[in-house]
């Protein structure tokens, strides 16, 4: 299960601090899907996964207050 974290202002902004996203494709992706009144939020798995090397964080597109696609930027 993920937990959303907080909103990110804009596309530009996750993208101009992480250059290396315009190479994934679950992120190439989210852009796709992304529609005007959408949100983009950071997201993480639990504590617990972490610890039992199943974690995952990252960012998931919002629509309607429910996350419609997930882009994982991070895993152990």
């Amino acid at each position: 299960m993920y937990q959303l974290i907080s909103p990110i202002q804009s596309i530009s902004t996750i993208e101009s601090r992480y250059p290396g996203l315009l190479k994934n494709y679950e992120w190439i992706e989210l852009k796709a899907l992304h529609q005007p009144s959408d949100e983009i939020w950071s997201y993480t798995t639990a504590p617990k996964t972490w610890e039992m090397m199943g974690g995952r964080s990252g960012y998931a597109l919002v629509r309607d207050g429910k996350a419609i696609f997930y882009c994982v930027t991070l895993m152990n």
